[in-house]
């Protein structure tokens, strides 16, 4: 019989399998945050609120609901303070785990009781609206897990180091549940931006960890950053979230010899399709292939994605009156999930994302994905990050915004000629603006509500 939530973090604990600094955390803190919780009156099956950077307090948090039997609504520290209540309001929480303990939310509404199989309400980044909370189960996360770890050749026992936030579904299950499911250990590392990456690659230094998990983010971050040596005793890179632009793959193997393998992934399916190691990286835009199999995803025939396998999200959580009601609006709860997100199937299995419904930019007749466009645009070896932004046009329907962030002096007709050297003369911006830093979200991933408003701003037309 699988071990329960409550089992993995004592087992987790007693191991000294969960690691800060190359230290074991205990589990003294998680019995202290236990008991103020029993205290308070939080119950089996209840949601329970929890905000803390990535370290032993967060870890604590998730442990203390484990033992308790509630579900752990993890958020951002970096969300503000008000967000927060409201999302976790919005979910029925009474309680959370902030600060120094336990926080009383100001409710005093009768306790709402969560079924089993739902483990913890992860948040969607909300990079394109509100946030959305998403039943996650530890049944998905061992599935999914189990199909990774035979896919990528993980070793069982390997020391995981990744570089998202705990509080957003990449960094809770990539680099700290999938080891524990796996019988390895995880070192707890900072959230990686500007400022904290060389505290990241001091702890790849002092600790050797067998396998990074990253994102595209903190690849640019590393390329500017590290040198050959950090990578001797890694023997695996994935990067999630999204697949790397070409370029950027290209560029990072040939520096430092060493090939990022591909997991892309979805908040309600955890990771839906990796690269194989023996494959070649330089496949635009792939993404890999489905962690299970061919029959575990198709396509819509508008050309979505189409997710079938043991790592779909249970549903969308909504509670009204005390009820907790999980539904999708396309796909099947626990069976099936139809993704936002348009792609093709090669021949040889291997999905290629397209880019996202609703991103795919219309000028004059002429469609292309959002992502291809930024792709192109961050082939430059000047250019450090883009957004591509669509404004209304009144003769075209749409034309081609972009903030650009650049590490010296670029020259727009530069950048603009690469766009149209790849995908025709449709594709030339129309309007580029260079600043400062890009922005986005707290887990690393393009703020394409912000991005949208300030080229609005910046154009003219907020």
């Amino acid at each position: 019989m699988s071990a329960s939530l409550a089992e993995v973090f004592a087992e987790a604990f007693r191991d000294g399998r969960i690691r800060q600094g190359g230290v074991a955390v205990s589990d003294g803190d998680t019995r202290k945050l236990e008991a103020m919780a029993r205290t308070a009156g939080l119950q089996s099956r209840e949601p329970v609120g929890l905000s803390f950077e990535n370290g032993p307090n967060c870890i604590a948090a998730y442990g203390a609901a484990a033992l308790l039997g509630a579900v752990a609504a993890p958020l951002p520290p970096s969300m503000p303070a008000d967000q927060q209540k409201a999302l976790w309001r919005g979910v029925g929480c009474r309680f959370a785990f902030v600060g120094d303990g336990l926080a009383d939310l100001g409710s005093d509404r009768k306790p709402v009781v969560f079924p089993a199989g739902v483990d913890w309400i992860l948040f969607s980044s909300g990079s394109t609206g509100e946030p959305k909370a998403i039943a996650a189960s530890l049944d998905q996360f061992r599935w999914n897990s189990q199909k990774t770890v035979e896919i990528l050749g993980l070793r069982s026992n390997a020391l995981h180091l990744g570089s998202m936030s705990q509080c957003y579904t990449n960094g809770l299950f990539n680099s700290f549940m999938l080891p524990l499911l796996t019988d390895g250990s995880c070192e707890l590392g900072p959230v990686v931006n500007g400022l904290a990456v060389r505290r990241f690659i001091q702890l790849v230094r002092d600790f050797s960890p067998q396998v990074l998990w990253v994102n595209p983010t903190v690849i640019q971050l590393l390329m500017s950053a590290a040198d050959v040596s950090l990578f001797a005793n890694v023997e695996h890179i994935v990067s999630c979230t999204a697949p790397l632009p070409q370029s950027v793959a290209i560029e990072f193997e040939d520096k430092f010899k060493h090939k990022v393998l591909q997991s892309y992934g979805l908040s309600e399916t955890l990771i839906t399709t990796l690269e194989r190691p023996s494959s070649d990286v330089r496949t635009q835009y792939s993404a890999g292939v489905p962690v299970g199999g061919k029959g575990d995803l198709s396509l819509a025939p508008d050309g979505r994605m189409v997710v079938h396998n043991g790592a779909v999200t249970k549903g969308y959580i909504t509670v009204a009156d005390g009820v907790v009601t999980m539904t999708l609006p396309e796909g099947k709860p626990g069976e099936e999930f139809i993704a936002q997100d348009l792609a093709e199937i090669a021949d040889d299995g291997r999905v290629i994302i397209a880019g996202r419904l609703g991103q795919v930019l219309n000028v004059g007749g002429h469609k292309l994905g959002v992502e291809r466009l930024e792709a192109a645009l961050q082939s430059h070896r000047n250019v450090d990050a883009a957004v591509v932004v669509p404004l209304p046009d009144k003769r075209f329907g749409e034309r081609i915004a972009a903030l650009v962030e650049v590490s010296s002096a670029v020259d727009k007709s530069e950048l603009a000629q690469i766009c149209v050297d790849r995908y025709g003369s449709f594709a030339r911006p129309a309007e580029l603006f260079f600043v400062e830093a890009i922005p986005v979200t707290a887990n690393g991933k393009i703020d394409r509500q912000k991005a949208a408003a300030l080229v609005s701003q910046l154009s003219g037309q907020g």
